[in-house]
């Protein structure tokens, strides 16, 4: 039911208030339904975690400990016992949930403590451009009405873009060249493996040609080979997915070896008629 409200809180005003009891994918089971078994998931995930982490030498800490016992208490203090009662928390099952996340998160950090943290210079590189796209593609208008460039118009586009480039290259400002077209500037970072527009054939402060794409027409100017901050959001991430393809390999056969048993009743008693929300 925590879950249940906050997801009301974050997406109800976006799908409306009765979106938990709707099927708002088109895949069949209502979005209530569609949570409350990927909680299940997770809640069977945590309890084999808390079997077997022992194997590994893992285990909370007094100040894990320490911090579990603070959250409970102002999380009981801030709750009255309806909301409580809702959500079936008392103190034990509180301490035993935050107990189970937390041991799942030491789980997963010394996975990233076993992994290869090399990485290739080569696929972690970010290059950052800028770049302005004139459209070419069908628009619809106030009537609903599809509506189809000329080519023509399709060849004005690309005269603008010439003499959006034309501007850009006499004056080094991008932006305002682009905003005398009513247009703007995208910003962009990409990798060895990323489509680019033909981006990689320029060097740093280079601007393309115009780039005639088959949504429109492109001009492209290459901030920089190699964008320190980019470079490091890839490396994290390539790190990250080591650590959880370790982690999986080390979870998928508990998985498969385990015998869980769900109570379907209790499970189906977990509805979505009622709406609850987050006091603000």
């Amino acid at each position: 039911r925590y879950q249940q409200a906050n997801m009301q809180n974050a997406y109800g005003g976006m799908f409306g208030e009765t979106f938990m009891n709707t099927d708002i994918t088109g895949s069949g089971p209502v979005y209530g339904v569609t949570m409350r078994d990927t909680l299940l998931d997770q809640l069977e995930e945590y309890y084999l975690v808390e079997a077997n982490a022992e194997e590994l030498g893992i285990s909370l800490t007094d100040e894990d400990e320490s911090k579990i016992a603070d959250t409970v208490q102002a999380f009981l203090a801030a709750n009255d016992s309806k909301t409580l009662d809702a959500m079936t928390a008392d103190e034990a099952t509180v301490t035993h949930v935050l107990e189970l996340i937390t041991l799942q998160q030491r789980v997963h950090e010394y996975f990233g403590t076993t992994i290869d943290t090399e990485v290739d210079p080569e696929e972690a590189n970010q290059k950052k451009i800028s770049y302005v796209l004139n459209s070419t593609e069908d628009t619809t208008d106030d009537a609903g009405n599809t509506v189809v460039l000329s080519e023509a118009e399709k060849e004005q586009k690309k005269a603008d873009m010439e003499a959006l480039l034309a501007e850009a290259k006499e004056s080094g400002d991008l932006s305002a060249a682009a905003e005398n077209y009513s247009l703007s500037v995208v910003p962009a970072t990409y990798g060895k493996d990323d489509e680019t527009l033909n981006a990689d054939v320029y060097a740093a402060a280079e601007y393309s040609d115009v780039i005639e794409s088959d949504n429109g027409y492109y001009v492209v100017y290459m901030e920089s080979t190699s964008d320190a901050d980019a470079t490091q959001t890839k490396i994290d991430s390539i790190l990250s997915d080591r650590t959880n393809e370790a982690y999986s390999a080390w979870l998928d056969p508990l998985k498969e070896g385990a015998e869980i048993t769900v109570n379907d009743k209790n499970v189906e008693k977990l509805t979505f008629d009622r709406i609850y929300t987050v006091k603000a």
